[in-house]
């Protein structure tokens, strides 16, 4: 087993929840908002987030890690939802699942990402200046 998948799975400070037939839940949004970590008991596995803009990435859903075989299309369905539950009630009520990893649209499709870090601040007070 990996050193960092350990240290993951023997940190008691990830959120954890149990629900009423004891199924115990952890999740954990990792690095800079890219992945996220989940458990389901014993079973556990890491898939591709974007935080910023709330979204989870289904299609990286494929399989537990500590598993060898991918998810069955029943199972990849029941763990997207408990992924999105969970991340509901512990990070974002607004957060949404996309097919894809496809990131431009992810702050609403309408628009191109705002720069971060605009060459001319955009009125009123700026740390640009």
């Amino acid at each position: 087993m990996d050193t960092y998948v350990k240290k993951i799975l023997e940190d008691n400070s990830i959120e954890k929840r149990i629900d009423d037939k004891g199924n115990v839940y952890r999740i954990r949004v990792l690095g800079r908002g890219e992945n996220l970590f989940f458990q389901e008991n014993d079973n556990y596995l890491f898939c591709q987030i974007d935080a910023v803009n709330a979204v989870i990435f289904k299609s990286t859903i494929q399989k537990w890690d500590n598993l060898k075989d991918n998810m069955n299309s029943s199972e990849h369905e029941r763990v997207s939802s408990l992924i999105e539950k969970y991340y509901k009630e512990i990070y974002n009520f607004n957060v949404i699942i996309k097919n894809d990893t496809n990131t431009e649209e992810t702050n609403g499709g309408d628009s191109p990402k705002e720069d971060p870090k605009p060459d001319k601040p955009r009125g009123g007070w700026s740390v640009f200046d």
